[in-house]
């Protein structure tokens, strides 16, 4: 995918087009929920693995590493406080987002 994506980069910054079309490749590849817990439906991977990720996501086309990674970071955060804390709160949420696929958004604050 990052060779597509390194190839995409240039049309969404030249015409201002959001990245749109590689964040679908990645949902349908099963990343949108890599980091969910296997217990509930995700692949489990760590903040490490997470990173590595993002890093080729984001080297071959910025703006889907940064819009990615505002994803990620959302779904990893509450994989979090499952692991450590055995949060049950946020267990319906990390269910949700390996069960229908969904991509989260923040605001960043």
């Amino acid at each position: 995918m990052a060779t597509i994506f390194s190839e995409n980069a240039q049309n969404f910054d030249a015409n201002d087009i959001f990245v749109g079309d590689n964040i679908q490749m990645l949902k349908d590849a099963g990343l949108s929920y890599a980091g969910v817990p296997k217990e509930f439906g995700g692949a489990g991977a760590n903040i490490s693995d997470l990173c590595g990720m993002l890093r080729i996501i984001g080297a071959a086309c910025g703006s889907t590493g940064l819009a990615f990674s505002m994803h990620t970071h959302q779904v990893a955060f509450p994989a979090w406080r499952w692991e450590h804390k055995q949060a049950e709160v946020v267990v319906p949420l990390l269910k949700r987002i390996a069960n229908e696929k969904l991509i989260l958004v923040s605001s960043g604050g």
